[in-house]
């Protein structure tokens, strides 16, 4: 995808991803980012954690460019929540960001919600600090929960 995304694109155009293929029966999950924002995970005991490592590319940047696949398991209950740069990036009229953290501290209050308020709950810290300034970006959240 990406050498194809390279030949057939306009300069200064690229494509984040973040691919993953879940085995339902043990929870594992292997992955590959390529330029997107680092998956959060919401963990059963109350934790919340940033997946980290395996940051590749951007698609479309580099003709030939190696990804990586890393693994990671979700235990039951646990949620792996994706998002896009507008969420994060999100500003307020002083144009301050949002940032990873505040997300991590909103995604922390609605742990153990069901995922459409789990979503809701991010969407809604988005807009609260906002403060109704206009935004330059999508708010998209995707989330999922493991339940062995």
């Amino acid at each position: 995808v990406n050498r194809i995304l390279w030949l057939e694109s306009v300069e200064e155009m690229f494509v984040t991803v973040f691919y993953g293929i879940l085995d339902v029966a043990s929870g594992e999950i292997a992955c590959c980012n390529g330029g997107h924002n680092r998956p959060f995970i919401t963990r059963r005991d109350g934790r919340v954690e940033m997946l980290s490592g395996n940051e590749g590319l951007m698609l479309g940047l580099v003709e030939h460019w190696e990804y990586h696949s890393s693994q990671l398991t979700l235990g039951p209950g646990d949620s792996l929540i994706l998002y896009t740069d507008g969420v994060t990036e999100a500003m307020d009229y002083d144009q301050n960001q949002f940032t990873e953290d505040r997300l991590a501290e909103c995604l922390q209050g609605a742990n153990l919600a069901a995922l459409p308020e789990m979503i809701n709950s991010v969407v809604s810290c988005v807009r609260a600090f906002a403060g109704g300034a206009p935004q330059a970006d999508d708010l998209t959240v995707l989330a999922l929960r493991y339940t062995a």
